[in-house]
């Protein structure tokens, strides 16, 4: 392949731009095949070719809208993003961005880019994958409220609710109750799902009792996993109270 010449006037100064063939740049998810579970970790291999001496490479990854770099021209600049050089000449570069310790966080679109030290500001190539992280919710997930055994006075409205972080597969939250005649409502918002219920305390619903689970999609990717896959089980009893009165003295 033959590089090409260009030549650009910036303000008063004049300097070359050395450009390259964009089929000289390759970025592919490096270990293993399959998904990326959190923890896990993983590599990007960026394989560039017929490169000039004043090129070098630089990882980038969107942060909210923007591009961040991680390493450049061989150096990290993120403790958890470390860089491996397989191979390195004046010409050619075989490179791996490490990613330790994955987290649901590091879903986003990651770069390698060629870059001329001459015009660092505009990129001479560049080739982008995006990697997605599956993950489970968070231990601190289900939160139910109430979450236990609750007393209350009859004819009070008890506002039941139970969240889970809705993970990657999605899980599936269930409500069982001794009854089909009580109708949870289901929301979902910055990847939670909510189920909640109002609740009329009267003699009906002296005893109440609910249970949560919470159940993955049925995907192969899941069965290594499977006994992180249910939630754990939250119980409530709604026992009614009876207001007493003192007598009236005589």
């Amino acid at each position: 392949m033959r590089l090409i010449l260009l030549c650009v006037w910036c303000s008063m100064d004049s300097y070359t731009v050395i450009t390259a063939d964009a089929q000289n740049l390759t970025i592919i998810k490096a270990s293993p095949t399959g998904a990326v579970v959190e923890g896990d970790t993983e590599q990007l291999r960026c394989d560039a070719y017929n490169l000039h001496s004043r090129h070098f490479i630089e990882w980038t990854r969107v942060i909210m809208s923007s591009h961040t770099a991680l390493a450049t021209n061989g150096t990290s600049v993120d403790p958890r993003f470390t860089l491996n050089i397989m191979f390195s000449s004046t010409v050619s570069s075989i490179e791996f961005l490490v990613i330790s310790d994955v987290r649901k966080e590091d879903v986003s679109t990651y770069s390698c880019i060629v870059r001329d030290s001459q015009n660092t500001n505009k990129a001479v190539i560049s080739r982008s994958i995006y990697l997605t992280v599956l993950y489970f919710p968070s231990a601190m997930y289900p939160i139910c409220i109430p979450d236990g055994p609750v007393t209350v006075q009859e004819g009070t409205t008890v506002n039941m609710s139970c969240t889970t972080e809705i993970g990657n597969p999605a899980l599936q939250m269930q409500i069982l109750t001794s009854s089909t005649s009580y109708v949870w409502t289901s929301s979902t918002v910055d990847n939670e799902q909510m189920m909640s219920l109002s609740l009329s305390a009267n003699a009906t619903n002296q005893g109440f009792l609910y249970q949560l689970k919470s159940l993955r999609q049925d995907s192969q990717v899941w069965k290594a996993y499977a006994q992180w896959v249910q939630l754990p089980r939250r119980l409530t009893h709604l026992q009614l109270s009876q207001q007493r009165y003192p007598e009236k003295q005589q």
